[in-house]
């Protein structure tokens, strides 16, 4: 393999040597490209001809990946992504304590500053097509870029048109007009942009375990012949003009996907643009029509703190040995798509002979065709004990509909989109049975959106990383003040710089959201009985960490919108006494373990132990 050129070296060698990569790695690439093509298509529903489900008079081939894979996506969308930061530990002099509060401050000024760009860029929308790609490709690929959308400003004024009396012309009165006009230029957007990126067009070095080893790595990236001369015209491209009499060099392999299915050339008026992230993503060269060096310049962005130079997170729900791609969902339930079809087909035709009337007469009988075959026809014969109809066994379709049972169960168990993920279980299942369908059937479902939360985490640095390095101002974002009533915060560039690190919250059974929400009202609930036990010791409760407790149970992150600020007049109102009922701590229902709540669990436990006055006396609350 030859090694990285050295910066000096002429055009014509760097351009030899982005290529030869390219062409190298594309080998491997294109074996991956394969499995993708058969992924998608089996994901589609459609049925190959050489598939023995096409051996049958039915054919009928419906999406049943497809049901599985939107299951699957239901539970691994996250409607409101946010990051949550803490300052990263740094090597401090000796006697050098770090600035506390000023830590707090950027960690709050990050927080507001990413959850605002998120909002901005649609960066949820955009997880629908990653997280997609990913279940069906194993593996998924997004770029992270710093956009900068600049557009006329419009100007807006409010203008009076006169009326006119119709006998005497006199000004009567006047009609309020908005006039609007465009004024100059005007900054739509200048911060971070993710890009989910289809991974047909993401080779990396074959021998690459993961980004970080990579020594390589190809984007490559569409454009039309007016796109690059914008970017010419912007100083990040140039030579264009040399594009206009060379030839498209890609081929038609990349079109099948869509040229079978849609009938549409995704590539019709593009120009292939080729961006080689070399020397471990400290170098882009950009090649156009792999024959004209677009650009050639350093990494712009400054992620040397982070684990790779590359602006790429790749990601994989279900993760393989030392590989970059991973083990595709679709792959693994693809040949029980296929059984379920040849069955299906099967038992069909098999319906269709059983559904036909056929009619056993002797051999000897004369004219057999002369008998009429309609709803009331009546056939005079001789021997009305030897026409019979023929009678075929019934049970055949019973069999075949326990066996594509069976297949839909295997679809469903391989790859965690059970029922059971969804809480809904078979009624002959015990409660121990049904609790632990549940627990591992969520278990899975947890272990695939905890990739994808350590995916979120590298994006979040990096766009992180673009705000310290491109902000230099004051940027102002909404929050939400007292009352609910909106609010600008100020962030200034100096205020986000630091080492921060995201913290990607850990989802097994003891975070799900039930149980959280549970123990914190649980947790609340015994604040406020307790209050009046610490009052009296001279160590008052603070109620409003409590409250804030509580509502990070729900994901609220504008907490201020819950507080009034002016003090609130209670009037002391007389609770009326609950009608005995099944409801409380010793109900039947309180005693199931399958349903019980947080909160539940610990009035249990409270009751058990004589109340709020004796917290403290007997156990502590953590039972230890």
């Amino acid at each position: 393999m030859a090694a990285s050129p050295q910066t000096g070296e002429s055009p014509e060698s760097i351009l030899a040597y982005c290529l030869r990569g390219f062409h190298e790695d594309k080998r491997s690439h294109d074996e991956f490209c394969q499995k993708v093509e058969r992924n998608y298509r089996a994901y589609r529903g459609v049925m190959e001809r050489r598939s023995e489900a096409a051996g049958w008079t039915n054919k009928q081939h419906p999406p049943v990946v497809y049901q599985a894979i939107d299951t699957l996506m239901a539970g691994l969308l996250d409607p409101s992504p946010r990051w949550k930061l803490r300052a990263r530990p740094r090597m401090v002099l000796p006697g050098e304590k770090p600035d506390v509060e000023t830590l707090q401050k950027g960690v709050r000024a990050n927080e507001l500053l990413l959850a605002d760009q998120l909002l901005v860029d649609g960066y949820a929308e955009k997880q629908v097509p990653f997280l997609l790609q990913n279940l069906i490709a194993g593996l998924s690929v997004q770029k992270n870029l710093w956009k900068n959308t600049v557009g006329p400003a419009t100007k807006t004024e409010i203008t009076s048109t006169p009326i006119y009396a119709p006998n005497s012309g006199k000004i009567i009165a006047f009609v309020p007009k908005v006039t609007s006009k465009k004024q100059g230029q005007e900054t739509y957007y200048d911060g971070p942009s993710s890009i989910p990126i289809d991974v047909r067009d993401f080779i990396w070095h074959q021998s690459a375990t993961s980004l970080d080893t990579a020594i390589r790595v190809t984007h490559r990236v569409w454009k039309d012949f007016g796109e690059l001369k914008e970017l010419e015209r912007q100083g990040i491209y140039k030579n264009v003009d040399d594009l206009i009499e060379s030839q498209d060099q890609a081929g038609d392999v990349l079109k099948n996907r869509e040229q079978d299915l849609f009938q549409v050339d995704r590539t019709k008026d593009k120009i292939e643009v080729l961006e080689c992230w070399i020397d471990h993503g400290r170098r882009v060269v950009s090649i156009g029509n792999r024959k004209t060096v677009l650009r050639d310049v350093s990494n712009p962005f400054a992620f040397e703190h982070l684990n790779n130079n590359y602006p790429f997170v790749v990601c994989s729900t279900t993760p393989d040995m030392f590989r970059i791609p991973g083990t595709s969902e679709v792959e693994l339930i693809r040949e029980i798509q296929e059984i379920l079809w040849t069955l299906l087909n099967q038992r069909l035709d098999n319906l269709q002979l059983i559904n036909n009337a056929i009619v056993l007469l002797p051999d000897d009988m004369d004219d057999p065709d002369s008998f009429d075959f309609y709803p009331g026809a009546r056939n005079l014969v001789a021997r009305p004990d030897e026409v019979t109809m023929w009678t075929p066994n019934a049970q055949i379709a019973d069999l075949s509909l326990n066996a594509e049972s069976v297949a839909r169960n295997d679809l469903q168990n391989l790859i965690g989109a059970s029922p059971a993920a969804q809480g809904q279980l078979d009624n002959t299942d015990t409660a121990t049975q049904a609790n632990l369908a549940v627990t591992l059937a969520q278990r899975r479902l947890s272990m695939k959106k905890q990739m994808t939360k350590y995916a979120a985490k590298r994006t979040g640095e990096q766009w992180m990383a673009m705000n310290q390095q491109m902000i230099d101002g004051t940027r102002y974002v909404p929050v939400v003040g007292k009352d609910g009533e909106m609010a600008m915060e100020e962030i200034n560039g100096l205020l986000i710089q630091g080492r921060y690190q995201i913290d990607v919250e850990q989802i097994d059974e003891s975070l799900l959201r039930q149980e959280r929400r549970g123990e914190a009202q649980a947790l609340l609930q015994v604040a406020v009985q307790a209050a009046p036990v610490f009052a009296t010791t001279g160590s008052p409760l603070n109620y409003k960490a409590f409250m804030d407790n509580v509502l990070d149970a729900y994901d609220i992150e504008d907490k201020d919108a819950f507080y009034a600020s002016k003090p609130q007049q209670i009037e002391n109102q007389a609770s009326p006494q609950a009608p005995p009922g099944p409801g409380g701590v010793t109900s039947p229902a309180a005693s199931d373990p399958f349903n019980q709540s947080g909160a539940l669990g610990q009035q249990q436990m409270m009751a058990s132990q004589g109340g709020a006055v004796n917290v403290g006396q007997e156990m502590p609350l953590n039972g230890s």
